[in-house]
C-alpha cells in the first residue's frame, strides 16, 4: 500500500538543501564528507568510505562555508555499501549568518519549540537583540537612534516636536524613564504605553528583515527584564506583515511567476495567528495546487506587485508552499483553511485540560469526534476543526505549561488522523487484494521538541521538582521513544515519587534500548532495595559494577546491603 497522500511530519526548523564538501576528522583520521542539508540546529551529511561512527558520538564540525565551528552529536546513521549518512545535532551556542538562514524560519522555529533566550544580531555597527520567552517575542533592543522610543513616537505622530522638546527637558530635570515622562506629562495614558512599546519592538524586529547579511547568535537561557513592559507578539503575524511590506518584487517576478503554489498539508502551518485582509483571502481562494502564480495575478483583485508580495508573505509564513514537480495537488480547499479560522475562540484552560486527559485514553475516532466507518473527507474535516481549536500558535498568550499541553494535544490528534487514514486505505486495499498482515499505526517523531522537554525535565529534576520533571520526561518520550536517556530519567523521577512499579517498567525499557546502561541497572537495584528484595538488588548492583566499576549509585547500593 502506498503512503498517505498528505505527509504531516513536523519539522520545526526549516532545512536548507546544499552541497558542501568538508573534511570530518575522527580519531586522527580524515574522512571526505558532504553536507546535504542543514537547519538552525542540525546537519544532514554523507561520509565516504566505512568509518567508526556511532549514534551518540560527539564530533568536531568545521564547515567554513556555513560558519560552523563547533561540536556535534550523531543523532542517527544509515549505512550503505560505500558511504554513510548521518544526522548531526549541533552542540553549544547556535550561531551563523542570516545569508544562510531565514530570520522568519528561525523565529518560527523558536515559537514551535518554546525556546527561551536572546537572539543577538550584528551587522557592522548595527547591534539588535530579540528577547524570547517560551517561544514568544517579548522585547527588542537596538543601538540605532532611529529605533529609539522617541523616534517611534515622532515617526508615528504620537507626539509632536514641541511635546518632544518639552519631554526631553522634563527628563533632564527629573531623571525619569521615557515611559514615566510620557505618562507624567499626560502625553500617554498608562494603558497606552504597552501598545507604543509593542510598536517600537515590531519596528526593530521588522528592520531585521531587510538587513541582508548579518551575524547572529542565540544565547539560550532565562531572560530578565526588570521595569520593562514585556510583550507577547505573534511571530507568524509579524513575519507576514513585514515580508509583505518589504519583499523585492523584481526578484519575485524572476523566480515565482511560473511556480505552482498550494496550501501546506500541515495544520500547524495552516492555522496560525495571522490577520488576513479581504484581498489576501481572495488570493487564497485562487490557490488550488494547479494554477501558476502568473495566472493567479491575472485573477487577483490586487495589482501585480501587491499580489506577488502577498503570495510571498504567505509562503514565508508557511501557509502556502511551492508544489513540487510531478506531485498531485493536495486537494485542500480555501473553505477548510478559512472556515471559522479568524473567529476561533481562545480555548480555555478547562477545555485544554479536558482534551489533554482525553488524549491519554480515548481511541482515534473519539479523539476526532467521528463515527467508525466515516468517509475520508469527514475525517479530514474533523481533524482540521480540532487542529484549529488546539493550535499552539492561536493560543500563544497562554502559559508555557498550557502551550506544552497544546503541542502534545496537536501531535496526538495528528497521530489519530494519520492512523485513521492508514486504516481507511488498508480497508480499501483489503477489499481488492489478498489478506495480509496489517501495518502498524504511523507515529510522528519530533526529536527537537523531545530534546527541549528532556532538558527542561533535567533542570526540574536537579531542583527537586520530581512531579514536574516526570511530566517533562513523559512528554519527551511521547515525541521520541528511541533515546535511552529519556527512559532512564523518567524512571528515576517515578522512583523519587514512590511509583516503584512504573519506574521498574520504564527503566527496563531503557535497558532494552541500551543493555549496557550501568546507571539504569544501579537505579533498579535501589528500587528493589526499597521493595525489600536485597538479593535481587545485589544482582543489579554487581551487573552495574561489571559494566562501570566507578558507578557511584551501584557502590552506594552495595554499601547499604553490607550495612543492612
Amino acid at each position: 500500500m502506498t503512503k498517505p497522500a498528505i505527509d504531516l511530519d513536523i519539522r520545526y526548523f526549516k532545512r536548507y538543501p546544499t552541497e558542501i564538501i568538508f573534511s570530518l576528522n575522527i580519531k586522527n583520521r580524515s574522512f571526505q564528507s558532504k553536507v546535504l542539508d542543514y537547519s538552525f540546529q542540525g546537519l544532514g551529511i554523507i561520509v565516504k568510505d566505512p568509518m567508526p561512527l556511532q549514534i551518540g558520538d560527539v564530533i568536531d564540525l568545521n564547515i567554513d562555508e556555513l560558519n560552523i565551528h563547533q561540536k556535534g552529536k550523531v543523532q542517527w546513521i544509515k549505512k550503505h555499501n560505500s558511504y554513510l549518512r548521518a544526522g548531526i545535532l549541533r552542540i553549544g551556542v547556535l550561531s551563523g549568518s542570516l545569508k544562510h538562514y531565514g530570520l522568519s524560519d528561525i523565529l518560527m522555529g523558536f515559537q514551535k519549540t518554546l525556546r527561551t533566550g536572546i537572539l543577538d544580531i550584528k551587522s557592522g555597527s548595527i547591534h539588535k537583540e530579540i528577547y524570547i520567552k517560551h517561544g514568544n517575542m517579548i522585547f527588542a533592543t537596538s543601538n540605532q537612534d532611529k529605533d529609539g522610543l522617541w523616534h517611534v513616537l515622532l515617526k508615528y505622530r504620537i507626539i509632536g516636536k514641541e511635546q518632544y522638546a518639552e519631554a526631553i527637558e522634563f527628563r533632564k530635570k527629573t531623571g525619569k524613564s521615557i515611559a514615566a515622562v510620557l505618562v507624567a506629562l499626560g502625553y500617554l495614558k498608562p494603558k497606552e504605553l504597552k501598545s507604543v512599546v509593542e510598536l517600537q519592538a515590531k519596528s526593530i524586529i521588522g528592520s531585521l528583515f531587510v538587513i541582508g547579511d548579518a551575524a547572529f547568535e542565540f544565547k539560550e537561557g532565562s531572560v530578565s527584564l526588570k521595569d520593562i513592559v514585556t510583550l507577547k507578539l505573534s511571530v507568524a503575524n509579524l513575519i507576514y506583515g513585514e515580508v509583505k511590506r518589504t519583499a523585492d518584487v523584481k526578484l519575485l517576478e524572476k523566480y515565482f511567476l511560473d511556480s505552482i503554489i498550494e496550501f501546506s498539508p500541515t495544520p500547524l502551518n495552516l492555522f496560525q495567528d495571522i490577520g488576513l485582509e479581504t484581498g489576501d483571502k481572495t488570493i487564497l481562494s485562487l490557490v488550488d495546487g494547479r494554477t501558476k502564480v502568473r495566472d493567479i495575478i491575472r485573477l487577483s483583485p490586487l495589482v501585480q506587485d501587491d499580489t506577488l508580495k502577498t503570495i510571498y508573505a504567505l509562503l514565508e509564513a508557511r501557509i502556502l508552499e511551492i508544489k513540487k514537480e510531478g506531485e498531485a495537488p493536495q486537494g485542500i480547499t480555501v473553505e477548510e483553511v478559512l472556515e471559522e479560522a479568524c473567529e476561533t475562540p481562545r480555548e480555555t484552560v478547562e477545555k485544554i485540560e479536558t482534551m489533554y486527559a482525553k488524549c491519554k485514553n480515548a481511541n482515534n475516532y473519539d479523539l476526532l469526534g467521528v463515527q467508525r466507518g466515516a468517509a475520508d473527507h469527514e475525517i479530514r474535516k474533523a481533524y482540521y476543526k480540532a487542529a484549529k481549536q488546539f493550535h499552539p500558535d492561536l493560543n500563544f498568550s497562554l502559559s508555557k505549561d498550557m502551550k506544552n499541553k497544546l503541542i502534545e494535544i496537536f501531535t496526538c490528534i495528528t497521530n489519530a488522523y494519520l492512523s485513521l487514514k492508514e486504516s481507511e486505505k488498508e480497508k480499501q486495499y483489503e477489499s481488492t487484494a489478498e489478506p495480509r498482515q496489517p501495518r502498524p499505526a504511523r507515529v510522528i517523531q519530533n526529536p527537537e521538541i523531545a530534546k527541549a522537554k528532556f532538558i527542561e525535565g533535567k533542570n526540574m529534576y536537579k531542583k527537586g521538582d520530581y512531579e514536574y520533571a516526570a511530566h517533562c520526561f513523559a512528554s519527551a518520550l511521547y515525541f521520541d521513544k528511541s533515546v535511552p536517556q529519556y527512559h532512564y530519567y523518567y524512571g528515576c523521577s517515578l522512583a523519587k515519587l514512590g511509583k516503584w512499579k512504573d519506574a521498574v517498567k520504564v527503566l527496563n525499557e531503557c535497558l532494552e534500548l541500551n543493555p549496557n546502561s550501568s546507571d539504569a541497572l544501579a537505579e533498579l537495584g535501589h528500587i528493589y532495595l526499597k521493595l525489600h528484595f536485597p538479593l535481587r538488588a545485589k544482582g543489579y548492583f554487581y551487573k552495574a559494577m561489571q559494566l562501570d566499576p566507578a558507578n557511584k549509585r551501584a557502590k552506594e547500593g552495595i554499601a547499604l546491603i553490607g550495612n543492612g
